[in-house]
């Protein structure tokens, strides 16, 4: 047997402790001092301590003592802070303790309603909160007649006592408490009872200022001649339970506060089964179901799902079947508890035997698996049941369970919607857990998880994507022992209460006095975003829901609409923008004057009368006035009500650098508001107010650029967003991976550059070993169109972030903040372009032709983590073998392989993230740039090339065999043919596309066969060997600038036929154009990469170039220095050799000297223009060469060099006195770098030796004038 439902926490071992008198034996003590007190005044002073937060977890004692105490009071005694502190404290001795368990959940719960919100606590039952708002959706739907009015009145009278309650104790809305038990009651608890006790006390002019009726808590009032009784009853399923409401001496008090949600629940059920019957009853509730999860994001993905509940059994069920992926089934069924024994247990118990609801169960799950593996690409299935009920646990016959190819897993319904609710839980994470469960367990490990499928999620994201905490798992478990682990039985606290806090679904008051539900709209990335109060309605009729902003009092409505027959998109595009600016208007207005200040609650009405024009057409600029003519405004004083009307003319105005369009919607926007305050504010005033709302003129939420790019015509092909690797994937993967290529008897320790690179290339070859057998699996055109669809939907998404870049800074108050928003988004994008393009790589080599599974979304991810691992380790290995990191591993029990990442945190991440920076600060300043047409941009490559174009222009033609000016038309011609299918990649056969491409660019004929050789990616039998004429660093997925990358060999043929089929992937052609180009130009493909004589002597004479000399020497004149650029040292010194220098001519020539009379400052700069270095093997190599050390070969690095002529230069002062002619000169040196270069993050590297600039800092050598 196992359980469904939520469950008083070891209700099993409460009602083996039978009664409350039963405890009499090992509470002796307590039950005589309790006997003597008074009963009520005791009873609640320990109810007061219900209301404390840091107690949450202590509810259990507290509960019993409240009971106890008005069961047993027999005197008049009142009862002083020292005995209470005794009696809570003599608690923790026996059994009772032992039913406490960490809070789960929050400590307050919000019930939303048609007349307001409602506080009341959540209670020893879990969901308590959540049932409640079920069955008070029920009590708002009943009818407004009398015959409900007996229901409906009493249960708002004791709503509002709850509420008033909780608002005197100073709580509020999903508020977390105290998440351990306390063993004893402090004194500062102790002294809050009395203050606590004044929360639960109500005078009749209390109930009279509350709106309260005495008579309609009377379904609620608790008898007191009948407490005797409760010592024959156990906790949650008491007198006192159903009736916390006590009356004396003209007061009233809430005695079990955390008892209100089950005392309604209880109320509602026991009228309705009375009148109706329990089988009208159990309809109605199911009914209520169907309307609240239709109006959760299902799961996160599905949208609203409507469900219908039809008999099945003894009880009623709704399901939902899903396709989630690519052969994965998703089938979730939602069951109502039959509430069969309900009246005998209520909460405090759960019904064991339904077998005919565990049969109907069965049933559906069965018609599921057999829908689902009808096609030939079922892959795995899982099944979710959940259970709908009061809040009662249940059960049902494990052999539910048990399905081949099939996960079942149980949920209650309020966990089912705290997933729903989770902003980054997707249905395919399911698939991801079962994995990793499977692989725990075939580890040897157990979990032991008594809390469900929630917790077991909410543990995993805690351990970051891990499911075993590695810190718990003994050396031993690698021999063949096993390992029992406790998952922690309250990690879904956490997640509970983030999901309603994400949510923060709420009721509220629209202008015209009716109720309706809200919940938060915000998913941004930014933390700035997410704390901004903007809801949207939950229950809107119209196409796009109202938006609501709250803050401190204000609620400010929006409605968005548009003329009939505008598209939802384009009007949803401006629901977007006024969730921008509606809370920005709203909180300048805000801190205005009072006489300035609109109504707290107000609306405005935006409607739309035009759609966005194409962004293939750009409208001609229009004046400021022209704009302000677009909009109409008025405001209804009386209704609060303002309505600001665009006409079609408005859209155009977004094709803009300027942020003009919103601007002068905000300002139309401030315009009718103001109308509304008891002063217009002054001219000046206004557009003071206008500027702190939109402070610039890149502040703007709607962006509309002209299509310029491939992309930009085919993007509505690609999925909406890409799916990017996940840490859950990576998590499984590196379970016991590290003990996969070494035996445990060889220890967890690898030391030495030797044995950690071999150790490294093991790991890497089993890794890839690993990959090639995953990915044999699937079919090839299947692999690569999800791989380059996912790859071109992140490109698409890199596009939008770096156009928008400026918007997004400016937006933000924290610009820093959303800096790091944008650099962490940037590197999960660029570990999904290095890992998919390899991945191409590889599956088109390892992959069959038209047999094979499907790929799925899941199996991307997979593969995509695998991928990056490769990466990792294989850059480990470069790291270590030229001295950047230590060359020191360890393996710990789990396998995870650890290392010192002082290289990465202190030099590779700072470095990355500045070359990041610095392209995302580009986007920002060059933002104007998308306005412009494509014909008046030129690139610094293309102004380059037009200067040297003859001698490249051979080199290329000698290197490639074909024109570079053929090269630029092959790429047109591929993008063109893209755009005529409409699609981002599609098959073609050679012959085909060299048919569509001649047609298009006949010029190319000659070329065409050339070029086909040149650009085609090949399939090979074994991804691991480099084809003759290259060498494995063109292969190894951790490298840079290889040939046999996609970059350089776009064209994917996909067999070796005699007209083989083409993947054509038009977006990478015209990537791969532009990387091949600038490789070859700037000289950064390795000689050893080089076929011809001609490209060598091209890359020889890029690498001697002086221009970057000539460019410092000239900065330096531009300061006041006089310079001069690639001077001899032997024309310094006046000799070549020397008896203590030896040869001078060795040491070579000084790329600038620089000297100033007055100051008779001399500096020698040695200018390095270095090739941007990408991978952690790239940044090591590069460090390698400027350590100021005698290389592997015994000859000086570049920095020792440098540093030799700087310390021959300082022992010729005197010759340096002639050249210069400045007497007693003072010699400084430096090292000039064109750009960022990672030496300057080293903590031992070139800072320490010599000094170093950026050529951008060069300015700090300017003279004093």
């Amino acid at each position: 047997m196992f359980p469904l439902s939520p469950m008083p926490k070891r209700l099993e071992e409460n009602q083996n402790t039978g009664a409350f008198k039963d405890l009499r034996k090992q509470y002796k003590g307590t039950f005589a001092a309790l006997e003597s007190s008074d009963p009520l005044a005791t009873a609640l002073s320990f109810a007061a301590l219900l209301l404390n937060e840091n107690l949450q977890s202590s509810t259990y004692r507290i509960e019993t003592l409240v009971n106890l105490a008005l069961a047993f009071g027999r005197g008049k005694t009142r009862l002083k802070q020292k005995d209470f502190r005794r009696l809570y404290g003599d608690m923790e001795k026996g059994i009772v303790a032992r039913q406490e368990d960490p809070a789960e959940d929050v400590f307050v719960s919000n019930i939303s309603t048609m007349r307001g919100n409602f506080l009341v606590l959540e209670g020893l039952s879990e969901g308590a909160g959540y049932f409640l708002q079920v069955f008070m959706q029920m009590v708002d739907s009943f009818p407004k007649n009398e015959s409900y009015d007996v229901i409906r009145d009493p249960v708002y009278a004791l709503l509002t006592l709850s509420d008033e309650a909780c608002k005197r104790a100073g709580l509020s809305r999903n508020q977390l408490g105290n998440e351990m038990p306390q063993a004893k009651l402090t004194p500062q608890d102790a002294e809050r009872i009395s203050d606590l006790r004044k929360c639960l006390t109500f005078s009749s002019a209390d109930l009279d200022d509350l709106g309260i009726k005495l008579d309609d808590l009377g379904e609620f009032g608790f008898n007191p001649s009948a407490r005797a009784k409760l010592l024959k009853q156990s906790l949650l399923h008491n007198d006192l339970e159903r009736c916390p409401v006590c009356n004396k001496g003209g007061n009233t008090f809430l005695m079990l506060p955390t008892a209100v949600s089950g005392s309604i629940r209880r109320l509602v059920f026991e009228m309705v089964v009375k009148a109706y019957g329990l089988d009208t009853f159990l309809k109605a509730l199911a009914h209520e179901y169907s309307k609240r999860l239709k109006l959760i994001p299902f799961l996160g993905e599905f949208g609203r799902v409507q469900l219908e509940f039809k008999p099945a059994g003894d009880t009623l069920m709704a399901s939902v079947f899903r396709w989630v992926d690519d052969g994965r089934a998703l089938h979730i069924l939602f069951f109502m508890d039959n509430l069969r024994g309900f009246e005998k247990t209520g909460f405090g118990g759960w019904d064991k035997n339904q077998p005919s609801t565990s049969a109907a169960i069965l049933d559906h799950i069965k018609l599921a698996k057999a829908k689902a593996e009808k096609g030939d690409d079922f892959k795995s299935g899982i099944i979710l049941v959940v259970g709908c009920g009061v809040g009662r646990g249940i059960m049902h016959d494990v052999s539910v369970l048990e399905h081949e190819d099939w996960d079942v897993d149980f949920l209650s319904v309020h966990d089912f919607e705290a997933l729903s609710n989770k902003n980054s839980f997707a249905p395919i994470s399911l698939w991801r857990l079962k994995d990793a469960e499977r692989q725990v367990s075939e580890a040897g490990i157990k979990l032991l998880n008594i809390n469900g499928l929630l917790n077991l999620i909410a543990w995993r994201e805690q351990l970051g994507g891990h499911l075993v905490p590695h810190n718990q798992v003994p050396d031993a478990l690698g021999d063949g022992g096993a390992c029992l682990i406790m998952v922690d039985q309250n990690a879904l606290r956490t997640l509970r209460h983030q999901t309603k806090q994400e949510a923060d679904v709420h009721s509220a008051c629209k202008l015209d006095g009716s109720w309706t539900l809200v919940r938060r709209t915000s998913s941004s990335l930014s933390e700035e975003d997410k704390s901004i109060s903007l809801y949207a309605d939950m229950l809107s009729n119209e196409s796009l829901p109202a938006l609501l902003f709250e803050d401190r009092g204000t609620e400010w409505w929006t409605q968005v609409s548009g003329v009939e027959g505008s598209p939802r998109d384009a009007i949803f595009e401006r629901w977007r923008m006024l969730s921008t600016w509606l809370p920005r208007i709203a909180q300048a207005f805000g801190v205005l004057e009072e006489q300035h200040k609109p109504p707290n609650r107000l609306q405005i009405n935006a409607t739309f009368d035009g759609a966005m024009a194409g962004l293939a057409e750009q409208p001609k600029p229009f004046s400021e006035n022209e704009l302000r003519e677009t909009f109409s405004v008025s405001a209804q004083t009386d209704e609060a009500v303002v309505t600001v009307k665009a006409n079609r003319r408005f859209e155009d105005a977004f094709f803009n650098e300027d942020n003009v369009a919103e601007r002068e919607w905000v300002r139309a926007a401030c315009l009718g508001v103001s109308q509304l305050a008891a002063e217009p504010l002054p001219t000046e005033q206004f557009e003071d107010l206008i500027n702190s709302i939109v402070p610039n003129n890149r502040v703007r939420q709607t962006h509309a650029f002209p299509a310029v790019s491939f992309r930009d015509f085919v993007h509505h092909k690609l999925p909406r967003k890409p799916v990017f690797i996940n840490d859950a994937d990576t998590g499984t993967l590196k379970l016991f991976l590290g003990w996969k290529v070494r035996d445990r008897k060889l220890g967890a320790t690898v030391q030495g550059k030797a044995e950690c690179t071999a150790y490294l290339r093991q790991l890497v070859e089993f890794l890839e070993n690993k990959l090639i057998n995953f990915l044999r699996k699937f079919e090839k055109k299947s692999i690569l169109q999800r791989l380059i669809t996912n790859h071109e939907a992140a490109m698409c998404d890199q596009e939008t972030w770096k156009r928008t870049a400026a918007a997004v800074s400016a937006l933000h108050e924290d610009k820093g903040r959303a800096l790091e928003e944008i650099l962490k988004h940037q590197s999960k994008l660029n570990a999904v372009f290095q890992s998919s393009r390899v991945l191409v790589e590889v599956a088109n080599c390892v992959c069959g032709l038209d047999d094979g599974d499907a790929f799925g979304e899941f199996d991307l991810a997979k593969s995509m983590a695998m991928m990056i691992e490769i990466i990792e380790f294989g850059g480990w290995s470069d790291a270590i073998h030229y001295g950047a990191m230590e060359p020191a591993l360890m393996v710990a029990a789990l396998g995870d392989v650890l290392a010192n990442h002082d290289f990465f945190q202190e030099v590779v991440v700072p470095f990355g993230q500045a070359g990041m920076t610095s392209r995302v600060e580009r986007s920002i300043q060059g933002y104007g740039d998308h306005f412009s047409a494509p014909k008046e941009k030129i690139s610094e490559p293309e102004k380059k090339f037009a200067a040297e174009k003859e001698q490249f222009s051979k080199a290329w033609e000698c290197e490639l065999g074909f024109p570079i000016e053929a090269h630029g038309a092959f790429v047109v011609a591929c993008e063109e043919v893209g755009l005529a299918e409409e699609k981002a990649c599609f098959v073609v056969r050679k012959s085909e596309l060299t048919r569509k491409v001649l047609d298009l660019r006949p010029e190319l004929e000659p070329h065409l066969n050339k070029i086909f050789h040149e650009l085609s990616l090949l399939p090979r039998s074994d991804w691991r060997v480099a084809p003759e004429g290259f060498t494995d660093l063109d292969r190894q997925p951790w490298k840079f600038r290889r040939l046999l990358s996609v970059l350089r060999r776009p064209l994917i043929q996909l067999d070796d036929a005699e007209d083989p089929e083409i993947y054509l992937w038009p977006g990478m052609v015209g990537d791969g154009g532009k990387y091949t180009f600038t490789r070859y130009w700037d000289a950064e493909f390795r000689e050893i990469q080089i076929r011809t004589k001609e490209m060598l002597r091209w890359n020889g004479a890029t690498k001697d170039k002086t221009s970057f000399n000539d460019q410092v020497a000239g900065r330096l004149r531009e300061l006041g220095w006089t310079a001069k650029s690639d001077v001899g040292l032997t024309q310094i010194l006046g000799r070549s050799q020397d008896e203590t220098l030896g040869n001078i001519k060795k040491l070579g020539d000084v790329d600038v000297l620089a000297w100033d009379e007055q100051s008779r400052r001399v500096i020698a700069i040695e200018c390095k223009d270095l090739m941007y270095r990408q991978t952690p093997g790239e940044i090591a190599e590069q460090l390698s060469s400027f350590r100021g050390e005698l290389d592997a070969k015994g000859k000086p690095d570049l920095l020792l060099k440098h540093l030799n002529r700087a310390s021959a230069l300082r022992a010729s002062l005197d010759e340096l006195r002639k050249f210069t002619k400045i007497s007693d000169p003072t010699l400084e040196d430096y090292l000039v770098f064109s750009g960022q270069v990672p030496m300057g993050y080293a903590k031992e590297g070139i800072r320490s030796k010599a000094n170093m600039l950026l050529f951008d800092e060069i300015g700090t050598l300017a003279l004093n004038t």
